[in-house]
């Protein structure tokens, strides 16, 4: 089990979300197939031969000296600069304590507190360069949810419209219905939670809204009520 769980994950590293780590993945691989005994070959093989990994046009690979050097400045609680391009393609640059590293699987993110706008973001690591670990150190904050937020954030965020809807299902069937990535529920009793999400375009949110086939009702906003 342990043989083909590292295949596996050498697989998916294989499939491009760092650069360059691909390549030393591969290489990794057929070491680890050349000392597999056929049975875990074969099993091995099969998950290979019947993947792909499906990506988006808008996914970057991140620069593995940006992930090193977050990873460490995290661990170590040091002050990081960095430049940084937003989704409208304003650049700055950024002054940041960071505090967490979270990955959808092809993205990767940054929680981090942003020192001169004096509050908490989430950054995309493929959107970073410049990446400096400053040598200085910071004393950790009472810090929100890594997981959460960044759902939150990817969720609601780069949108016009951002809608709240209460769905009268548990939020364990809720969930099965969306991805991750995509919205972010709380739970309200056993019985109802609160969907959290955003979209370009009010009438297609409400039509992707009504996928799980369950009552709900939208609270906000008006745009998204009305339609």
């Amino acid at each position: 089990d342990e043989a083909v769980a590292m295949a596996v994950c050498l697989r998916v590293a294989a499939g491009g979300s760092v650069a360059g780590i691909g390549e030393s993945a591969l290489r990794a691989l057929s070491k680890l197939d050349q000392v597999m005994p056929s049975r875990l070959r074969s099993q091995v093989s099969a998950v290979h031969d019947t993947t792909v990994t499906l990506s988006s046009a808008t996914d970057r690979p991140v620069d593995p000296e940006v992930l090193m050097t977050l990873a460490r400045a995290t661990r170590d609680r040091e002050h990081v600069t960095a430049g940084y391009v937003d989704i409208r393609g304003v650049a700055s640059r950024r002054r940041v304590e960071p505090y967490q590293l979270v990955t959808t699987g092809r993205r990767w993110y940054l929680l981090c507190y942003d020192r001169d706008r004096a509050d908490w973001r989430s950054l995309r690591l493929d959107r970073m360069s410049d990446v400096t670990a400053v040598g200085s150190t910071f004393v950790a904050r009472q810090a929100p949810d890594a997981a959460s937020y960044v759902r939150r954030a990817i969720s609601s965020s780069p949108y016009p419209y951002v809608a709240r809807v209460r769905y009268f299902a548990p939020a364990e069937t809720i969930a099965g219905m969306f991805s991750a990535a995509s919205v972010d529920i709380e739970p309200e009793g056993p019985d109802a939670c609160v969907v959290t999400t955003g979209a370009d375009e009010p009438e297609r949110m409400v039509a992707w809204l009504a996928l799980p086939g369950c009552e709900f009702e939208v609270l906000e906003p008006p745009e998204v009520v009305d339609a």
